[in-house]
């Protein structure tokens, strides 16, 4: 006979499905409160700008990679660069929108920048990862803006335990230039979990 871990009529099974079903909506809803609680403030970063050979890009959309973004451009003293989306990115319903386009690998409309790109030696550009791809916004920049970057970095910023190495291909291809350096971040709730260089 075989083991069965709950009564095999109709009411427990449903019980039991129910049960499950609130779990998963309950911790669901524990990790988008706690992301967009999340804050850091930008005014801490005393060095950014003073290095104008370098440019720090990112994208992101509820402040994980921007902050990240920012102790990168601290430790370059480089310029950052943020860019914005021109269709929805923020809050819960923002997170299921975006996940369309990660999904698709579609690029995402982004605002025109106003920076000469080619003034600067290196750009390093964070970016988060979207269903183990590109990041629509980011991939609009790289495929609109491939001929005026010099020298690029990436650094992606993520919840998983890999390394996205072939992410990196990806942007370089899309770029048509090699990276000089990645790294990689694996990061929860805004904590760093591990860092591949």
């Amino acid at each position: 006979m075989p083991f069965i871990i709950f009564p095999t009529n109709i009411l427990s099974i449903t019980y039991f499905v129910v049960g499950i079903i609130q779990l998963i909506t309950g911790y669901m809803t524990y990790v988008f409160y706690t992301q967009e609680q999340f804050k850091f403030d930008q005014n801490e970063y005393k060095n950014i700008g003073k290095n104008k050979d370098v440019l720090v890009v990112y994208f992101s959309r509820i402040g994980y990679t921007k902050k990240v973004a920012y102790e990168e451009a601290e430790k370059q003293k480089a310029d950052i660069l943020e860019l914005k989306a021109k269709e929805k990115t923020e809050n819960t319903s923002g997170f299921w929108w975006c996940g369309r386009y990660g999904m698709h690998k579609w690029r995402k409309p982004i605002y025109d920048i106003d920076v000469d790109l080619k003034a600067y030696k290196k750009v390093i550009i964070v970016l988060p990862i979207w269903v183990f791809s590109v990041s629509a916004p980011i991939r609009e920049f790289c495929y609109k803006y491939s001929e005026s970057i010099n020298s690029v970095e990436y650094i992606f910023v993520h919840f998983m335990n890999t390394k996205f190495e072939n992410v990196a291909d990806e942007v370089d291809r899309i770029l048509n230039k090699k990276r000089e350096k990645f790294t990689s971040i694996s990061l929860r709730l805004g904590k760093i979990k591990k860092v591949w260089q």
